[in-house]
């Protein structure tokens, strides 16, 4: 992200959260990856990255592991309510979050100037097309048929 911010805190942001998604390899997890890395790349760019770091191993310790270990003995549709409870109440938290610090948001928001230019020169590279691509195979190879 550092190496990409010499464009821009937002241009940094959004390419990290891209290759971060992308990184995956999983379609899905894919597109909540990035959206998760949008969030990262930002408490990193304003905090630190090591409040980033702390974040990702809380998010992944918490909805990986612990949370999959304690209702693993759970039926699933009381798993997956528990599991949407949970989404719920971090997405209000996070609008409340929102809410709380607009003025920041906004101010953060007016700052972002990127060169439309870089835009296209970044997802028009052949480079970024390939690992996209490879990525993507591989992310629809590993999709499986849900059990009914």
């Amino acid at each position: 992200m550092r190496g990409f911010q010499k464009h821009g805190s937002f241009y940094a942001i959004l390419m990290s959260s891209v290759i971060f998604g992308a990184f995956h390899g999983n379609l899905i997890q894919s597109i909540f990856a990035t959206a998760v890395g949008l969030i990262l790349g930002y408490v990193a760019m304003k905090y630190s990255i090591k409040w980033a770091i702390l974040l990702h191993i809380f998010n992944n310790f918490i909805f990986g592991d612990l949370l999959s270990f304690l209702i693993s003995s759970l039926n699933e549709s009381t798993q997956f309510t528990i599991l949407y409870m949970i989404q719920g109440a971090f997405f209000v938290g996070t609008m409340a979050i929102i809410l709380l610090k607009r003025k920041e948001f906004k101010h953060f928001i007016k700052e972002i100037k990127v060169d439309k230019g870089l835009l296209r020169v970044t997802f028009t590279s052949i480079w970024l097309f390939i690992f996209l691509t490879i990525q993507l195979i591989m992310g629809i190879t590993g999709i499986e048929k849900l059990p009914i």
